[in-house]
């Protein structure tokens, strides 16, 4: 008797253990990156053939979503001559590989070097790596030789020289 009892006791135990276990089980999958490099080099290849280079103190890829995490980071893209045409700073960013986009988060700072322009925010700044567009919400500080303004909502196309603001707040245009 003490033998039945132990076994439908053990049974009874096991047979709740799973209906709990079955009931309450969660699992989440655990997203890890491919790489993560100290001081890593990242080249991503761009419409016009210059490869943009981007340089961090920790940047973190996934392969799979075509995806980089960067902090600490610079970057530039060199004309067809060897000279540096673009180069910028931000204190984090993320690419997306695929679409070759790059977020720039934060002390961002980007200058045209061909153009004589520059770009500063506090905030976010998007950069379409292929068509060379650059997109800010935030507010923006553009600087080049014939003036300056500071506004939100900012548009700049590197390649055709036009930029707009949907909010100026203050500026100066030499003439």
């Amino acid at each position: 008797m003490k033998k039945i009892l132990v076994v439908l006791s053990i049974l009874a135990l096991t047979f709740s253990c799973a209906i709990e276990r079955g009931e309450d089980e969660r699992t989440e999958k655990l997203e890890r990156p491919d790489m993560v490099l100290e001081n890593g080099t990242f080249r991503i290849s761009s419409g016009s053939g210059r490869p943009v280079e981007l340089t961090s103190s920790v940047l973190t890829y996934w392969s799979k979503d075509g995806r980089a995490e960067m902090e600490g980071l610079s970057f530039s893209q060199t004309g067809e001559d060897g000279t540096e045409r673009i180069r910028g700073t931000a204190m984090g960013g993320t690419m997306d590989t695929k679409k070759k986009i790059l977020t720039l988060i934060a002390d961002v700072y980007l200058e045209d070097l061909e153009n004589g322009l520059r770009i500063s925010t506090g905030g976010t700044l998007v950069f379409y790596i292929d068509s060379e567009e650059v997109f800010a919400d935030d507010s923006v500080m553009v600087e080049y030789s014939d003036g300056r303004f500071e506004g939100s909502g900012f548009y700049g196309d590197l390649k055709r020289e036009e930029y707009s603001f949907e909010k100026i707040e203050e500026g100066r245009f030499d003439v």
